[in-house]
């Protein structure tokens, strides 16, 4: 490992860092020789037809960064304008006006209502006109997505947008969010997206619950583009390949002064419930499994048993889901101000949540500030700052004791709620000394608090009206600190006479950039922009882990620090790691006459993650557009010109890469464990080397053509965009056996490759566009398909992931020539009605928990498919049982408008998918002490039901090897169509709002989750557990997920 070259590339990043800011202050001390001759313009913006004045419309001098907002009462004031220039006046959802300055000092204007296609979209290190854009771009606004009034950007998102999955890791309160574009280009590497924040990209981590998404408040957020092709997304080069969400939040505005106080206030409780057995039937049902299952041999035992249960008060017997399950609550309060001078911007926001999740003592708390200010140091220069804190608490066994969900349903409702493991096992037979989920509930003591402080200055100078330059600094702080103490009464605790754990995780995201560029209009038919890049960014993090057990007061976590509860502390855990990356980007834009677009970009990107003969990746990519609606031809129709507001086709092709693999992959490792050396007649602690240098490892490149159509008709009432993509992966990273005698056995290797095709199309419309109802609606579908191409010299790879309590052992399969996502287990047939014996080639002696050699298989046990037919079931007889993959999904968005009276809908659906439930072996535990799902258990084969579709009493104990291997009936049909949100808005009439000299009051009520049809027998079909490789491939899987909420929410909303 070559440590110099890491540490002199570490020490150029952040000396470049350093450069950065010196830059700025250049610019700073410089700019003042630049000032020029110009002029104010005021005027008032009105809409056409109704004169009413257009609040928010944006007046900017066109080709520069001068411009204001026009205020409540539709007037503006722009300063430092030349004659000759042009005023540019915008505002979505109208038609763009332009106007050419004169001798005048007052411009008026009047503005169209209807046209969307130049609404101006971020994407990426500039902005574009929509009707610009050459690549995959969509694009939400805050007034798209906050109709609803969502509490989080999950609730605002899913379904809004083609070829964008977004999902909840789970319904838990400050529960992670997870956003998948276009399929999974990687197998090894991670598959989340980069985040970027008002231009900061944030560190990428496959972690659900480090998504921005979970915790900033939606309210803070003006829009929101994903960048989906390669071509949008080839300018953030080695982390591009997943796609890119930029964030941007809300600025203040010159000319207007908003205050907005909001409270919000709800409850949840669980969405669909799993009917188990009551007390009465399930003790009927677990004597006659014992007796079945030949544990209990005679009624005599059985009666003995039941005497035993039943003397005691049958008044304690608890139903768990009810004892351990609430109605949750939902606050949130906010204060937020946006306005300004021509001078002086300035928005900013506080924010207070707190929700209580609907398992008892879990919970989520969120404190948010923000505030954004541009002050304008001289006429041609700016300087913007940006600067947030937010601080979360999560908190509840749930999220250390992640199977509890399942504990909840199943657990045995004949036993007492206040009793603990070891009075259960005193009291009952078969428990293994379980656990009381209510007791891990109350008694479990955990928090996991994090807090976050960001800050950026970026100072952007004018140089004139075509050249422009700015430089930028930012820094990020995450800090986290988990607590945890389990006592006595958990048997964990019990076994460590009570158990502490205290764990802490830092971080120091660092960025420095310095962007010039060029704008100008050639002899009024040739557009040029061009725009370099120079980004520094170093990022940083600290782990530390300590336990402590053997407590003899009752302190709880506290002991920790009291002399006198004689803990003992064990030896704790710690991690660094620092990683740097440079950054070069050049990008341009050229148009001719607003109708042939071609968009260009290179980027080269130098990464500490790999060694320094494989360092750098260089990332290019093309764009072309046709807008078909400027040709004269187009134009000589009358039907077209008249109805036909834009007609665009795009062309596009990019590389990315995808550095998201740990940071030293490529060094030599040394590893003590417990290994010794022997010296003369003692030994000493010996290091061995646990892992071959692999220098030659290197970032995967994704490349993409991506074909696409925009068409607006209608005066824009019609909306159309088709995209049809091919994406492939190459230089994957995978494992490589290698020969016995190089002492390893596998090494990372950049030998594989793997292909997503797909469509996406959105459409949306104005249905109704009336002075008192409108009424509009945009659906999307997206379709995606992934095929492996190549795994180097394997044509198939079998890895494994738990799914409930069956083994994980080998049921992900991955194979040449199919997709990604499969299941891989035997093929049941159905349930044996008579007695067989054709098992013997599963298991062995050395595997009791398989062996069936025999044995004969009784009436009621599953019958499995011998699939090669070579006369026996084994596990050669396994096949693809189960594809996560859904043929499609979509949504439906839809709004309605009558006088003062609003109504939005929020659809989403997904078909064709298959989920696997790792729960049913659990809710069918026949012989168990655990309680049953009442669906499964009526329909069990008995002797008197000899039609039972599932497995019949007994089968467990007989041949247990049945869940040890995978099988198809924990394959369910995962497909659904779901209302995610339904929101009903009560605004005050204008009249009103003029007469009381208020901007706006609004009263909502929101439904989330209102409805789910599904065929899934679990809780809800949108599951996903788990971060690690094999979850991400096979993401569909369900292991006792917190469930979702439905909720009911109501919100008061003031501005003034």
């Amino acid at each position: 490992m070559n440590l110099k070259d890491l540490n002199n590339l570490r020490a150029d990043t952040e000396g470049r860092i350093k450069a950065v800011f010196l830059i700025c202050m250049f610019v700073l001390v410089s700019a003042g020789g630049f000032a020029q001759n110009t002029k104010s313009i005021s005027g008032t913006v009105r809409e056409k037809g109704s004169n009413e004045t257009v609040i928010g419309a944006t007046v900017q001098v066109k080709g520069t960064h001068n411009g204001v907002i026009t205020n409540e009462n539709g007037e503006y004031t722009i300063k430092n304008v030349s004659p000759g220039q042009v005023l540019v006046f915008s505002m979505i959802g109208m038609n763009t006006v332009e106007k050419t300055v004169g001798s005048q000092n007052r411009i008026d204007v009047l503005m169209d209502a209807g046209v969307l296609i130049d609404e101006v979209v971020v994407t990426g290190y500039q902005t574009q006109r929509k009707v610009d854009l050459t690549g995959s771009v969509s694009s939400l606004s805050s007034d798209q997505f906050m109709q609803t009034n969502p509490l989080s950007l999950e609730q605002a998102l899913k379904g809004k947008i083609s070829g964008v999955q977004v999902m909840n890791n789970d319904g838990a309160p400050g529960g992670g969010i997870t956003i998948k574009i276009r399929g999974a280009s990687s197998i090894t590497a991670g598959s989340s997206p980069l985040y970027v924040i008002d231009g900061f990209p944030l560190p990428i981590s496959d972690d659900p619950l480090e998504s921005p998404l979970a915790t900033i408040s939606p309210d803070a957020i003006e829009s929101i583009s994903i960048l989906k092709d390669v071509s949008s997304t080839a300018i953030y080069g080695a982390q591009g390949a997943n796609g890119v969400v930029l964030i941007t939040t809300k600025k203040g505005s010159a000319g207007m002064s908003e205050i907005s106080v909001k409270a919000t206030y709800g409850i949840s409780k669980l969405a669909n419930s799993i009917p188990m057995l009551g007390a009465e039937d399930y003790m009927r049902a677990y004597m006659r499994d014992m007796i079945m299952s030949g544990r209990w041999q005679n009624a005599d035992f059985y009666q003995e048993y039941k005497d035993q249960i039943w003397n005691t008060n049958p008044s304690r017997f608890q139903f768990y889901p009810d004892l351990c399950l609430q109605n949750g609550t939902k606050q949130n309060y906010e204060v937020s101000y946006r306005g300004g001078t021509d001078r002086i911007q300035n928005s900013t926001i506080f924010s207070l949540m707190n929700e209580d999740g609907i398992a008892i003592n879990t919970g989520f708390k969120r404190f948010y500030f923000q505030t954004n200010n541009s002050i304008k140091l001289l006429p041609q220069l700016t300087l913007n700052t940006n600067l947030s804190y937010e601080h979360n608490i999560r908190s509840g066994a749930f999220w250390t004791e992640g199977n509890i969900f399942n504990e909840i349903q199943t657990f045995s409702p004949l036993v007492p709620k206040e009793w603990t493991f070891q009075e259960i096992d005193d009291n009952l037979y078969y428990t293994g000394k379980m656990d009381n989920p209510y007791r891990k509930l109350k008694d479990i003591d955990y928090s996991n608090k994090n807090n976050t402080f960001f800050g950026q200055a970026e100072l952007v100078y004018n140089i004139n009206d075509n050249w422009f330059v700015k430089g930028g600094i930012g820094v990020r702080i995450p800090k986290g600190e988990v607590k945890e103490f389990i006592p006595k009464t958990i048997q964990r605790g019990y076994d460590n006479n009570g158990l502490a754990t205290y764990a802490t995780q830092s971080g120091l995201n660092m960025r420095g950039v310095v962007q010039a560029g060029f704008n100008k209009v050639f002899n009024k038919v040739h557009s040029l922009s061009v725009n370099a890049v120079y980004e520094a960014n170093t990022n940083k993090y600290e782990t530390f882990n300590q336990e402590y057990s053997q407590f003899n007061t009752d302190l709880g976590w506290e002991g920790i620090y009291d002399a006198k509860s004689g803990n003992h502390v064990k030896s704790p855990g710690v991690s660094y790691e620092k990683i740097a990356m440079l950054s070069g980007v050049l990008m341009a834009n050229y148009s001719y006459k607003g109708r042939y677009l071609l968009k260009a970009s290179m980027r080269a990107d130098g990464s500490s993650k790999f060694s320094p003969d494989n360092r750098w990746g260089f990332f290019p990519s093309g764009a072309l557009g046709w807008r078909v609606s400027e040709e004269e031809f187009f134009k000589n129709v009358s039907w077209l010109e008249k109805n036909v507001n834009n007609l665009k086709l795009r062309f596009s092709y990019g590389q990315v890469g995808n550095d998201q693999i740990a940071p030293y992959a490529y060094a030599q490792t040394l590893s003590s464990s417990q290994r010794q050396a022997i010296f003369g007649d003692g030994a000493i602690p010996a290091l061995y080397t646990s892992r071959m240098a692999n220098p030659e490892i290197s970032w995967e490149v994704t490349e993409e053509f991506n074909g696409g159509l925009d068409l607006d008709m209608f005066n824009n009432r019609l909306n159309i965009s088709l995209d049809l993509y091919t994406k492939t992966t190459r230089d994957m990273l995978l494992e490589q056996n290698l020969p016995r005698t190089s002492g390893f056995g596998k090494v990372t290797r950049n030998i594989g490759s793997v292909r997503n095709r797909g469509f996406e199309i959105s459409v949306g419309g104005v249905l109704i566009d009336k002075k008192d109802f409108t009424w509009n609606a945009t659906v999307n579908f997206s379709s995606n398909q992934s095929k492996v191409l190549s795994l180097g010299a394997e044509t198939q790879m079998l890895e494994g992931r738990p799914v409930g309590s069956a083994s994980g052992s080998e049921n992900v399969l991955i194979k040449k020539g199919y997709p990604l996502g499969l299941f891989y287990g035997l093929q049941m047939e159905g349930i044996r009605s008579n007695w067989h014996s054709d098992y013997n080639g599963i298991g062995s002696a050395d595997s009791p928990w398989w062996y069936a050699t025999e044995r004969e298989m009784p009436y009621g046990f599953p019958s499995f498919a011998d699939t090669n037919g070579d006369g026996k079931v084994d596990m050669s007889d396994r096949v693809v049982i189960g594809d996560v993959n859904p043929v499609f999904i979509g949504g439906l968005n839809t709004r309605l408008r009558w006088k003062f009276i609003e109504l939005a809908m929020d659809f989403s659906w997904s078909y064709g998918n298959d989920i696997i439930n790792g729960n049913v072996y659990n809710l069918m535990n026949n012989g168990d002490i655990r309680n049953k799902s009442a669906v499964y258990y009526k329909d069990a084969w008995f002797a008197n039901n000899p039609t039972g579709t599932f497995t019949g009493p007994g089968a467990i104990d007989w041949s247990g090897y049945m869940w040890a291997a995978s099988n198809s009936e924990m394959v369910e049909d995962g497909s659904f169509l779901k209302m995610n949100n339904l929101a009903v808005t009560f605004r005050m009439p204008k009249n009103i709002l003029k007469a009381w000299k208020i901007k706006d009051l609004a009263l909502t009520y929101t439904i989330n989750n209102v409805f789910c049809l599904t065929n899934y027998s679990g809780y809800d079909p949108e599951v996903r557990s788990g971060s690690s490789v094999n979850n991400r491939i096979l993401p569909g899987v369900d292991i006792s997920a917190y469930p979702y909420a439905r909720s009911h929410i109501f919100s008061l909303n003031f501005k003034y």
